[in-house]
């Protein structure tokens, strides 16, 4: 389903502003979304279908589904946890939930995947967001615009998916490093 496809878009702990600016962009067998919502409840999942007004699929559904019958199916809602790591891993690019000021979410799983990261236009905090965005890997604002953009742009999404792995890979052993001078402070 994925290599059938020219891009895939998985976008990651979304709240209701994600959901409904992908909801306004155009999905067919060569532009395909893995929508992964932070909120798995029966009702926001039933608000979802009647978003999407039969224009997306339930992965668990989905799943169920023949090969071929799953590749007619353009937007796959996944309602179930656990996945969201390995999906960033079939992307193109990221969209990551919270950017509209319930919380960013998580942005170095899809770094890690090596891809270009979107979020709205609230980055808080989150450390590791804005040094991706210095670095053009993450792109915060309307999420429906900068989408399209990367889309539109794929040498650069590339590019800057790379440079997001690269920056990640350069943080390893930050973790000892912080351990490390706390104990030489209480030392």
């Amino acid at each position: 389903w994925a290599a059938s496809s020219a891009q895939i878009v998985v976008a990651g702990s979304t709240w209701p502003e994600e959901e409904r600016a992908l909801r306004r962009m155009d999905w067919h067998s060569e532009r395909r979304l893995v929508l992964v919502p932070h909120d798995l409840s029966a009702s926001h999942l039933a608000d979802l279908d009647r978003m999407w007004e039969g224009g997306a699929i339930r992965a668990s559904a989905w799943l169920a589904l023949e090969e071929a019958e799953r590749n007619r199916w353009s937007v796959v809602v996944v309602d179930s946890t656990g996945l969201l790591f390995d999906l960033y891993r079939i992307g193109t690019v990221a969209v990551v939930g919270g950017g509209h000021g319930s919380g960013l979410h998580n942005v170095l799983e899809p770094a890690s995947a090596g891809l270009p990261i979107v979020t709205g236009p609230e980055l808080g905090a989150f450390r590791e967001a804005h040094a991706l965005q210095d670095i053009g890997a993450l792109t915060a604002g309307d999420v429906t615009e900068l989408t399209e953009a990367w889309l539109a742009d794929e040498a650069s999404c590339r590019q800057f998916g790379a440079a997001g792995l690269n920056w990640l890979e350069g943080q390893r052993g930050a973790s000892a490093r912080i351990v490390s001078r706390w104990v030489n402070n209480l030392s």
